[in-house]
């Protein structure tokens, strides 16, 4: 009887030594984005606001006691990379991968995530064309259709003509954007004067913009990195300075416009789910924080950047296994979240609902004008 007990107590013993051990491992999250080329600006904010994450959570004891491992990985914007490197992430034991920064690249990697059962939560990815299958993204940033919509509404009331450029290398992104755009602005009597593509790989904005710009147009909508965005709008003030008004996706708010564009991306409108003029307190924390840690202001990528994170940690302090299909059925289950401007909705093909801001750049900063 003696040796049973004594058996049953070493048993007991070493299964509270091996949870001991289990719960001391981290829990590892996957980063992928964009931090070579020209979508660096957006990829380097969005892992800034997921690494404040993570560096908050540990700091206050982690997830129910376990530490949180991040691996981030550069997608250098390119889909086999992309793919690779989420291979590679999922190789190594992650439970969610955070990414891509662009539609593109979420498009590029949907296939792999389903086989291998893998999540892929996304801050920033927006196009309707890439979130509307029942797949494993989920996207804390709204489809792009609300903005196509409120900004061709807007438009329409400065303009009734309009011309189109857009980088057709992230054709998920650009083109459901021209589409759209272009079905509201002619719904509210507008016109499209006409609509040219470039790739940003080929450097070859400028030969479109002179397409473009043959025949001044009214406005211009850009549909583009914020570094393009800015030279094509050095051009266009470069010929017709003052004169046409300019236009620009989420896509192009990000502090690099600014740097890159100076006083030629004034009075450039812009539409976003991020309000860069918000005073809750819960944003006001996040950017204080955010400005002591990398001491520069938090824009909407590295904002949604941090928001994912928290939103994940939520779920991941339910105590359901770091699953990542259980993990996305009980982000699911849960749908509304506070974010750090208010409440977001995720449906249940992952799609989220949030309220929308513009924004126009004036003296060097992004100025909101109206809801």
């Amino acid at each position: 009887m003696k040796k049973i007990v004594l058996y049953l107590v070493l048993v007991a013993l070493i299964a509270l030594a091996l949870l001991m051990i289990f719960q001391k491992n981290p829990i590892k999250i996957g980063c992928a984005v964009s931090l070579s080329g020209k979508n660096a600006p957006l990829g380097i904010a969005v892992k800034d606001g997921v690494s404040l994450a993570v560096e908050e959570i540990n700091a206050s004891g982690g997830i129910n006691g376990r530490e949180l491992e991040l691996l981030i990985k550069d997608d250098e914007n390119d889909p086999k990379t992309a793919r690779k490197v989420d291979a590679e992430l999922i190789k190594e034991g992650v439970c969610v991968i955070i990414g891509h920064v662009t539609s593109a690249m979420s498009q590029a990697v949907l296939s792999l995530m389903d086989e291998k059962q893998m999540l892929l939560l996304s801050p920033i990815t927006g196009s309707l064309k890439v979130l509307e299958g029942d797949d494993n993204l989920i996207s804390i940033h709204p489809p792009n259709t609300y903005e196509q919509e409120a900004l061709a509404h807007y438009a329409i009331t400065r303009i009734n003509r309009i011309s189109i450029i857009y980088d057709e290398d992230n054709g998920a992104f650009s083109e459901p954007w021209v589409n759209v755009f272009s079905d509201h602005f002619k719904n509210y009597d507008g016109t499209i004067d006409g609509v040219y593509g470039f790739s940003s790989k080929d450097n070859d904005w400028n030969q479109a913009t002179d397409q473009l710009l043959t025949d001044p147009p009214q406005g211009v909508l850009i549909i583009a990195s914020a570094i393009d965005t800015a030279r094509i709008c050095q051009q266009i003030e470069k010929r017709y300075p003052q004169q046409i008004v300019k236009f620009s996706s989420g896509w192009g708010l990000d502090n690099a416009l600014i740097q890159q564009g100076g006083k030629n991306v004034d009075g450039l409108i812009i539409m976003n789910s991020w309000d860069n003029d918000s005073n809750r307190p819960e944003y006001l924390a996040f950017k204080e924080a955010f400005m002591q840690r990398y001491k520069r202001e938090p824009q909407f990528a590295e904002t949604f950047g941090y928001e994912t994170f928290m939103i994940l940690a939520h779920v991941l302090k339910t105590d359901i296994k770091k699953k990542p299909m259980l993990i996305k059925d009980k982000m699911l289950s849960i749908g509304e979240f506070q974010g750090l401007q208010g409440s977001l909705y995720i449906d249940q093909m992952g799609k989220t609902n949030r309220e929308l801001f513009l924004f126009i750049v004036e003296d060097n900063a992004f100025k909101r004008i109206t809801p």
